[in-house]
């Protein structure tokens, strides 16, 4: 009884340990940040990722997706005064009535943050400033991210320009999931070409992302400084064969922070299958004169990535229709499974009869 007892407690000592260690594994620098799964939705870990704070040019993810959403991508742009006189923070010092490729806009906007290449993609892109702000935000208000609030579209701070880490998050999914932004994302150095007065002029841009240029397996996404904001990071990678966002805001070492997110992913999580094709759920009995009994199956695989150390905290609620009525055939679905990690929705599946139930006798399928 006593060896029992010892070894419950070393059990329980070293869960705690386990947990605790995963904890401390995320001591980040940064006041805010949010590790979010893209291919499940999952929010991994977080840190005040609800609150809304000043984004810097992460701003231009949003910027970006919106030029390519909505924008002609070949159009040669007319460069408008308000772009031209933009000369505050990183610019590619685009003057009025110059021309330029819209693709090299957006080229400037990722690699080197350039301001004034943002106010260029909005005009081009909804004709005036205002309405690409409102396309802006009105994704923003379709997906449901209710702490985002743009008023420019290069993330110089003023009061009302704020987003959470979260909505920065999702921002950066939906990014990420468009080939071409994620290919800018990447993109270490490029070339483009300004035409000013009929002579061109080639500009050669190195991304600020220094990451990128590590072997550390990121491949994305971006940088944004300000005063107010501080030092913040994007990163995009992959770990155990999910796609991880990771974003940073207002740290003094972002570059550690983003790496220690994705060895928090490497090292303290792992891929949980929580329903797998075919899986027998439970035992149906229907009444009657002749009882019947048959097994619920799923026909659906869902997989997560979670801290090893929370992966009990995976809830399954199963729902069987009280009200079956026979025959039933073997695609015809009887039941659900919902699956939670606390209190984020995982997923749902549809159950089903091992075989066809007939009236008086089972038909098993050949």
């Amino acid at each position: 009884m006593i060896r029992k007892v010892m070894f419950s407690l070393c059990l329980i000592l070293f869960l705690a340990v386990e947990s605790a260690n995963a904890a401390q594994s995320l001591q980040l620098k940064a006041a805010q940040a949010v590790l979010y799964d893209m291919d499940t939705g999952l929010i991994i870990w977080e840190k005040k990722m609800n609150k809304q704070a000043h984004p810097a040019s992460l701003t231009k993810i949003a910027t970006v997706l919106t030029g390519l959403r909505f924008g002609d991508h070949k159009k040669v742009v007319i460069v408008s005064q308000k772009a031209g006189n933009l000369n505050t923070g990183s610019i590619i010092g685009l003057k009025s009535e110059d021309e330029i490729k819209f693709e090299d806009l957006l080229k400037a906007a990722m690699i080197v943050s350039a301001n004034d290449a943002t106010i260029a993609i909005a005009e081009a892109t909804a004709g005036d400033l205002e309405l690409f702000l409102q396309l802006m935000n009105g994704t923003a208000y379709g997906f449901g991210l209710a702490s985002t609030s743009f008023t420019n579209t290069h993330g110089l701070s003023v009061a009302n320009h704020r987003i959470s880490p979260y909505d920065l998050a999702v921002w950066s999914a939906m990014a990420m999931r468009n080939p071409e932004f994620k290919a800018l994302a990447g993109m270490k150095e490029a070339e483009i070409m300004i035409k000013r007065k009929g002579e061109e002029k080639k500009l050669t841009l190195r991304n600020t992302n220094r990451l990128l240029f590590s072997d550390q397996g990121i491949y994305g996404i971006k940088t944004g400084t300000t005063s107010l904001a501080g030092k913040c990071l994007a990163g995009a990678w992959d770990a155990h064969g999910h796609h991880f966002i990771g974003i940073v805001l207002n740290s003094s070492e972002r570059w550690g922070d983003m790496l220690k997110l994705k060895r928090f992913t490497e090292e303290r999580c792992t891929k949980e299958i929580i329903v797998d094709f075919d899986q027998d759920w439970q035992r149906v009995r229907l009444g009657g004169n002749r009882p019947l009994e048959f097994v619920v199956i799923s026909k659906k695989r869902i997989e997560v990535v979670l801290p090893a150390s929370e992966k009990n905290q995976i809830i399954k609620r199963v729902y069987i229709n009280p009200n079956i009525k026979l025959p039933v055939k073997a695609q015809q679905p009887v039941g659900k499974a919902e699956f939670w990690f606390g209190n984020q929705f995982i997923g749902r599946i549809e159950l089903y009869p091992d075989r066809d139930i007939i009236t008086n006798f089972w038909h098993r399928k050949q």
